[in-house]
């Protein structure tokens, strides 16, 4: 989840998401629902271990397939896999940091250093 003013109400919609996928069974196995990341603060990284040809036919998944259809379509978050995210926390980026940034490409670790830059308030300059 990209930090700014969306992160609370999308933990929101998440923390819902998880009460109602508890007891759900497709084809006699437990959903797992999201869950957030415990080493990535303000619960701003969750992980879905959902399938995504379940993720798009299920109907009790519904819901759940368009809020992270739109979300990733307006820039509220992005998807990267959660070993990605430990270089920037590594770093403890933020705002005012200059970072160099020498590995840039696909750019979800670039996209997150942004983030924890906070706009304009720091220099990223990216390298592949």
């Amino acid at each position: 989840i990209n930090s700014g003013s969306s992160g609370g109400a999308t933990r929101d919609f998440l923390r819902g998401v998880c009460k109602a996928l508890e007891g759900v069974e497709i084809d006699g196995a437990p959903v797992s629902p999201p869950t957030p990341l415990p080493f990535y603060p303000e619960e701003l990284a969750w992980q879905v271990n959902i399938p995504r040809v379940v993720l798009r036919k299920n109907e009790h998944l519904k819901g759940l397939h368009e809020f992270l259809i739109h979300q990733t379509a307006v820039g509220n978050i992005t998807r990267q896999e959660a070993v990605s995210m430990l270089p920037c926390l590594a770093l403890d980026v933020r705002p005012g940091h200059k970072v160099l940034d020498m590995c840039a490409a696909p750019g979800s670790k670039t996209a997150q250093m942004l983030c924890m830059l906070g706009g304009q308030h720091g220099r990223l300059v990216e390298f592949d």
